[in-house]
């Protein structure tokens, strides 16, 4: 692995919160840089080791940092934002092979979640929803997660913005089951 990769999840795995959230953000602007370079954000040169700016990740090797991301995210005591800001980061990558994580991690931090939180997080998730297409492929996980229970309590919820966003998930899973 590239060592300043091997830095950001070292970072991550950290246990003071400050530095946890930097591995964040670095892993949140490496992504974003390899789907949109042709940008050139200045905050890239900022925030991003030189060695990185000039690497060109493969899709495997992204593939295999997302994973090595969400064993952190699993196995390590993260402070809560770090962990929200991870899944984050994961949902607006990660591919179908990572859809397991992604709904574990929703079913067991679903309920906890702020009206902020729980927003942002379907924001997250459709943009992965509508990157995906075909949601068939894990029906399964969806259920073995309790995912469709999940949305039904948040479509439930107080918030009208909750309430649309859950909607629109629980409508975009029913009409593309295959």
């Amino acid at each position: 692995m590239n060592p300043s990769l091997a830095q950001i999840i070292s970072k991550l795995k950290c246990s003071e919160e400050s530095v946890q959230n930097e591995g964040v953000a670095q892993l949140a602007l490496l992504f974003e840089w390899h789907a949109h370079p042709e940008r050139g954000d200045a905050t890239w040169q900022m925030i991003l080791p030189d060695d990185l700016l000039k690497a060109r990740l493969s899709q495997r090797e992204i593939s295999d940092l997302l994973n090595e991301v969400i064993s952190v995210v699993v196995a390590e005591p993260l402070y809560h934002s770090s962990k929200l800001s991870l899944m984050g980061v994961i949902a607006r990558n990660c591919s179908d092979e990572n859809a397991e994580a992604l709904l574990k991690f929703f079913s067991e931090f679903a309920e906890d979640y702020s009206e902020e939180q729980a927003y942002g997080f379907l924001a997250d998730f459709t943009r992965f929803l509508l990157r995906i297409e075909n949601t068939h492929r894990f029906q399964t996980l969806l259920t073995r997660y309790g995912t469709m229970q999940l949305l039904e309590k948040l479509r439930a919820n107080g918030s009208p913005r909750l309430q649309e966003s859950a909607a629109r998930v629980l409508n975009h899973l029913r009409k593309h089951p295959e």
